[in-house]
């Protein structure tokens, strides 16, 4: 190796010069990680929606603000507050009952369904590359 200056100088024997770097590359990683950090959040901030105050209050709330603003009367927000706690507080109607007749021909659809391996909706019909669903060989290939 040609010498420069008189003196012959490599960077990896040099216990100074190589802890520098070495600090100086942990510097940049931590840098870059601490910038990704950033960008995702400014990222996440300009793309989320904006939410306005009528967004982010309830329907009771929202109903409250229009009658104060006057934009609904009292009786229509009366009206409408009964009818959602109504809808609310009503039950849910319960399935209709199978008739006995009804039970056996459905556990039997559904046994017959384990027994061919499928658990409803048309059958698969999966081929290899090159064959169709008979596994005959293809013309094409």
């Amino acid at each position: 190796m040609p010498e420069m200056f008189g003196t012959q100088r490599v960077l990896a024997q040099d216990a100074a010069a190589a802890g520098s770097v070495l600090t100086w590359v942990i510097v940049l990683i931590v840098a870059a990680l601490l910038g990704g950090l950033v960008i995702m959040a400014v990222r996440k901030r300009m793309l989320e929606p904006e939410r306005t105050e009528a967004a982010s209050e309830g329907l009771f709330d929202s109903l409250r603000r229009m009658r104060d603003s006057g934009e609904i009367t009292g009786a229509e927000y009366e009206n409408a507050r009964r009818r959602l706690i109504e809808s609310a507080t009503q039950k849910k109607p319960e399935p209709a009952r199978l008739s006995r007749e009804q039970a056996e021909i459905l556990a039997a659809a559904r046994a017959s369904e384990q027994r061919i391996g499928r658990s409803g909706g048309a059958p698969r019909l999966d081929a290899p590359p090159g064959y169709d669903t008979t596994d005959r060989a293809s013309e094409r290939a």
